[in-house]
Formats: structure tokens, C-alpha cells, sequence
């Protein structure tokens, strides 16, 4: 089962030294942004225009390894004490431009290795957007048009837990957990947030909603069909 999750898109300036940016995504003073295709870049780029990274919150629950966003500026939480203190004011990064690691340290590689090949360090990379999102931002912002918002594609990676209770038999209960849909190159789906929807769009979004929420007996289906039929 999929699930469809609104999401915030947030535009900052990179926070390197120019001439070391690894966006593909520049800002000049008067010209809008600019997309330089992957492995394009040059050093000329980030000295004269400001290099840019688009990053993607949510207000979903802050956890260790997270990545947040806290008033514009993008670090890690260190503790989960820290992780309490910033959950009402900072926002959780899901996809980002920008190569954010997640993981710990791994302690085979030494100091020299880490100096020397700074991906050593980490298992994987936050999820980040499609190249064609980013080139139909840059399309986008250049008409006026800043998207702030896009819906993203979710997928229940659920388990099963089966239990017995007192002088019963066998039950099973499912137990959800909704996680963000990527593809094998660690991209994630997007959608742009719709205004109108057609009448067989909306009947869609209705019978996804009662599969999500597993209403399934007979009178529930026949009393949604109804009210289909005579409200649209």
C-alpha cells in the first residue's frame, strides 16, 4: 500500500567555502538560478554565483541520525536531549541537494583515511529529489513561481505480530510504518500539489482512504459508494 505525504521545500545557501561547492544548483544577483548538470560544475561557478541547496521537511517525529533544518541552519542533533529542546522550533530533513550522511563513524578506518575520503566515514546519504524535480524548480523560480510545497510518495514497510491471547487462538495484527518510497539511485517521487481534481481522481483518493484506514466490511463499501454516487 502507498501513501501520499505533503512536505515543505526549502531553498538555502550553501554553507561552504566558494570554490568547494558540490551543488548544481547557483543563484547570481540578477540572473534567477542557474542548473549545471551533474559532473559540470567548476570552480568559477561557486566564486561567482552563490551556490544553492534544496532541502525537504516534515514535521514527522525527530530521531537520532536526523538531519533537521532549525531556523535555517542545518546540523544534526548530538543527543536526545537536544532532540527534545528542538522538536517544537526545527523541522526534520527527509531528501535534500545537499550530501548529508547518515550514520556513525566507522571505527576501521583511521584518522588519514577519514582526512582523505570523507564518505568513508558514513553508511548512505539522506534521500535526495529527482534530477528533473530539481531542473523543473530551477524552470519554476525563474517564472516567479517558488515551490514551497510537493507531495511525496510513501510505502508501508509493515510487520506482522502474532500473538495468543488468555484461552484464545492465534490473532495477527499489523503494525505500520510508513516510509519514504525511493528509487535505486536514492531518489525519492514527487508530486506537485494539486488545486482541482477530476471526479475520478477524487473516488481514487476516497477508496485509498478506506484501504488505509482497512475498512473493509460490506456495509462501509456500500455506504461510501452511495455517497459517491449521490454527492458527486
Amino acid at each position: 500500500m502507498e501513501l501520499n505525504k505533503e512536505v515543505n521545500v526549502v531553498m538555502l545557501d550553501e554553507n561552504v567555502e566558494q570554490g568547494k561547492s558540490t551543488s548544481n544548483i547557483f543563484k547570481g544577483q540578477t540572473t534567477g538560478l542557474t542548473y549545471i548538470a551533474p559532473g559540470a560544475v567548476s570552480g568559477e561557478w561557486a566564486k561567482r554565483y552563490k551556490p544553492q541547496h534544496l532541502y525537504f521537511t516534515s514535521d514527522e517525529e525527530i530521531k537520532k541520525n536526523d538531519w533537521v533544518n532549525c531556523k535555517q541552519h542545518i546540523f544534526k542533533p548530538e543527543c536526545i536531549e537536544e532532540i527534545r529542546d528542538l522538536q517544537p522550533w526545527c523541522k526534520k530533513i527527509i531528501a535534500t541537494t545537499d550530501n548529508l550522511h547518515i550514520g556513525e563513524q566507522n571505527p576501521l578506518y583511521t584518522k588519514e583515511d577519514l582526512e582523505n575520503n570523507h564518505t568513508l566515514k558514513y553508511t548512505k546519504l539522506v534521500p535526495k529529489p529527482s534530477q528533473q524535480f530539481i531542473e523543473a524548480y530551477v524552470r519554476e523560480y525563474n517564472k516567479g513561481n517558488v515551490i514551497e510545497r510537493v507531495i511525496v510518495e510513501m510505502h508501508n514497510n509493515y510487520d506482522i505480530n502474532y500473538y495468543t491471547p488468555a484461552g484464545g487462538i492465534e490473532c495477527a495484527e499489523q503494525i505500520d510504518n510508513w516510509q519514504l518510497k525511493i528509487n535505486s539511485h536514492n531518489e525519492i517521487t514527487t508530486r506537485p500539489i494539486k488545486d482541482s481534481w477530476t471526479r475520478k481522481e477524487v473516488e481514487d483518493l476516497l477508496n485509498e482512504y478506506r484501504k488505509h484506514q482497512k475498512i473493509s466490511d460490506d456495509y462501509s463499501i456500500t455506504h461510501l459508494t452511495n455517497w459517491i454516487k449521490e454527492n458527486m
